[in-house]
């Protein structure tokens, strides 16, 4: 709750501090970081939550999967972008949301082609967009 509140009031400071002194790995804070690092524009601190996530084999939710993919097209690493988006679909995590997050991302990349191919993807899946 605090990681999130400091998020939202956009002191990054005093969401590094809580997490570098936060050593477990409850997906409610480490998202609650990504959520803070993404509104803060500290998406290079964002990556680092991301690994530390994806390195300790902690189950991903649904908005993870659409806060990761934004926060990670921020930070130019388009290419995890379209690795977390297949791995989003192989695990059944699709929903309007998760598909907004990919279609976040592939603006931020410029990705017309791709935008238009989520948005085709969302119409035949009856998500709307």
């Amino acid at each position: 709750a605090k990681v999130a509140e400091a998020g939202r009031l956009g002191d990054w400071p005093q969401v590094d501090k809580l997490l570098s002194h936060y050593t477990g790995l409850a997906l409610p804070v480490l998202h609650a970081g990504l959520t803070a690092a993404f509104r803060c524009k500290q998406y290079r601190a964002g990556t680092e939550i991301y690994h530390r996530l994806c390195n300790a084999g902690v189950t991903k939710d649904k908005p993870f999967y659409t806060m990761a993919m934004k926060l990670l097209a921020k930070a130019q690493q388009f290419e995890t972008v379209r690795e977390l988006w297949t791995e989003a679909i192989d695990a059944g995590m699709l929903n309007t949301e998760v598909c907004g997050g990919r279609l976040d991302a592939a603006a931020t990349e410029g990705d017309i082609e791709g935008a238009a191919s989520i948005l085709d993807f969302m119409y035949n899946n009856s998500f709307n967009p």
